[in-house]
């Protein structure tokens, strides 16, 4: 990419170059900008397309993003910097981690129905709950080794989720050290859902962190440069 950019550089005074937004990051956006030349990163489902038209080679989407850029009708992605899409990639690794930890306790429960045993009260998954699944016990070995199993899976699911859940308030804490030291004299900081590029936090309800979670994106976002489209 260095020498393609380098040889168009030299025959043309200004280049623009976009490509569609795509599992690959926004390496490509960093270093064409690094060369000294303008990127933009489109959202793929945005861009016009003519009716019928379902031909697609890699040659045609080419040309089809060269004459809709020319005529400015391409819209961008929020491109978010290095620490904010380090971070929104943490959170989405504990979103992951949760749905992980979810299916581990059904696996337990449709196990435990199987044998006729359900527990009836509330609330469960804690400690009364968790007490009483020690307690369980089964008559065959393989019964047994496969609940143990089931539960040991539980509890590694859960504390993978308190690991990110440290990391995440680890970087909070960092970067509310940062803003409040480069706040001016008590002013008030916007209301984070104001802000463009916001990192998408599922599930808070199961957080018992009260606000920092939503406030992980504006202090990121507030300590370097803002997503703008």
């Amino acid at each position: 990419m260095a020498k393609l950019m380098r040889k168009l550089g030299e025959r043309y005074e200004l280049v623009h170059v976009c490509y569609e937004a795509g599992p690959t990051g926004y390496g490509l956006y960093r270093q064409i900008l690094a060369l000294g030349h303008t990127c933009t990163v489109v959202a793929p489902s945005l861009i016009p397309r003519r009716p019928g038209d379902r031909v697609k080679t890699n040659r045609r989407d080419a040309q089809s993003l060269a004459r809709l850029l020319r005529a400015g009708e391409l819209t961008a992605v929020c491109v978010p910097d290095e620490t904010h899409e380090a971070v929104r990639g943490l959170v989405r690794t504990r979103a992951r981690a949760i749905e992980n930890y979810r299916r581990k306790r059904q696996h337990v429960t449709s196990f435990l129905l199987r044998h006729g045993r359900s527990y009836q009260e509330k609330p469960s998954w804690k400690g009364r709950h968790l007490r009483w699944l020690d307690g369980q016990a089964f008559a065959h070995p393989a019964q047994r080794l496969a609940f143990q199993e089931m539960l040991s899976a539980v509890r590694a699911a859960a504390e993978r989720i308190g690991r990110l859940e440290a990391a995440l308030i680890e970087i909070v804490d960092c970067r509310n050290d940062d803003g409040e030291s480069n706040r001016e004299g008590g002013e008030q900081p916007e209301t984070p859902k104001d802000q463009p590029g916001l990192v998408p936090v599922p599930d808070r309800r199961r957080l018992r962190l009260n606000t920092w979670y939503s406030q992980t994106a504006w202090l990121i976002i507030s300590a370097g440069n803002r997503c703008r489209r």
